[in-house]
């Protein structure tokens, strides 16, 4: 969780240009740009249980060994694979920005739910909302503490997939001396469409 001291509104208060109403549709100045990025390939390790369904035996047995008639237990699922997990079970509350396509997204009583069942409410408070992708960005790198071009910036797709990531110029020799990755082109910067949605590349 992020908290930001906000000043009472007074006489000689005033919002920072980029927030101002100024009629434009942008919350933030969307000129801040992204560092263009290197795509760059992970050979990772792929270990492979033998028999998954003896090892989920094994581990519910230990479950049933603590559980006792009667009590109540709380079921959730990981989130590897399992699509829109964040807002259905864990809401945005481990992002500090976030989109309103997501925010408008997120399943509210199936994310309270869950969080009043395990206890875990940090995990359905709500992120700042940028309008658009483009805007998230933005915003993200105006908060880094560095300017955009010193950004350490790495992309993936999701957490399943983690072989292809895209990383800033400024890693890509930290990723490749670790010694299983390779760079698979030049950069390119990101875009985004009419709508400030990023565009695939």
């Amino acid at each position: 969780m992020v908290r930001i001291h906000v000043p009472q509104p007074s006489s000689s208060f005033r919002l920072a240009p980029q927030f101002a109403k100024t009629g434009e549709t942008h919350m933030i100045d969307t000129s801040i740009s992204c560092p263009s990025l290197v795509r760059v390939r992970q050979h990772l390790p792929r270990p492979r249980l033998a028999n998954a369904a003896a090892v989920a035996a094994r581990q519910v047995a230990t479950l049933l060994a603590v559980v006792k008639p009667g009590a109540h237990i709380a079921i959730t699922a990981g989130s590897r694979g399992i699509r829109d997990i964040v807002p259905i079970l864990h809401g945005l509350g481990h992002a500090d920005i976030t989109t309103q396509a997501l925010a408008d997204a997120m399943d509210r009583h199936a994310s309270y739910l869950n969080a009043l069942t395990t206890g875990f409410v940090e995990r359905v408070a709500i992120p700042m909302i940028m309008p658009t992708e483009q805007e998230a960005i933005a915003a993200a790198l105006r908060t880094a503490g560095v300017g955009p071009p010193e950004a350490r910036v790495v992309r993936i797709k999701n957490t399943l997939q983690l072989e292809d990531v895209w990383v800033s110029q400024n890693l890509v020799d930290e990723a490749v001396g670790q010694g299983n990755c390779e760079v698979m082109g030049s950069s390119q910067p990101l875009a985004y469409d009419a709508n400030g949605r990023f565009m695939e590349g």
